[in-house]
């Protein structure tokens, strides 16, 4: 019998709210999602103390981002549903969306106002006033293409600075 040699499951294009390094500051925490969140995207603490919702508003305070989840009520559209009990990263890396391109090193913000084709808890590098806040603390340690799955590296404590 010949066994295939096929290469590792890491060469797999990584997803969104998955986690592609170990680090050993790796930090997630167990919160109930307050609406849809999709993963990925990043969250603010939500109106009860276990509660996250997606990042939106002025001088929303970030509390990390979504994990992807096999345990989320909606798997095949990567999102949890409203009370779904979410994984939520707030130190380490993570797979982000990003709205536009990024290049490593390129600030980190967050969009707090929905804009056209534009939703809350994305991820972008450009500052749009009034529906962006910049996020220190983050930043992008891989590059993507505008639409697609950037790597991020979260370090605390986060500052975020409304566009």
């Amino acid at each position: 019998m010949v066994i295939e040699e096929k290469g590792l499951y890491t060469e797999q294009p990584r997803k969104l709210g998955e986690v592609p390094i170990n680090h050993p500051a790796q930090f997630a925490d167990s919160m109930v999602a307050e609406g849809v969140v999709g993963f990925g995207r990043a969250v603010m603490r939500g109106t009860a103390g276990d509660q996250a919702k997606l990042m939106q508003g002025a001088s929303a305070a970030f509390a990390g981002v979504a994990a992807l989840s096999t345990e989320a009520g909606d798997l095949d559209n990567e999102k949890y549903n409203d009370e779904d009990v979410m994984g939520v990263v707030d130190e380490g890396y993570i797979q982000v969306y990003v709205e536009e391109a990024v290049a490593v090193g390129d600030p980190v913000r967050v969009r707090v106002v929905v804009d056209t084709g534009k939703y809350l808890g994305d991820f972008a590098t450009s500052a749009d006033a009034g529906k962006t806040t910049l996020l220190a603390g983050a930043e992008f340690v891989v590059a993507a293409a505008a639409a697609g799955i950037a790597t991020i590296k979260l370090t605390p404590p986060y500052t975020s600075t409304d566009d």
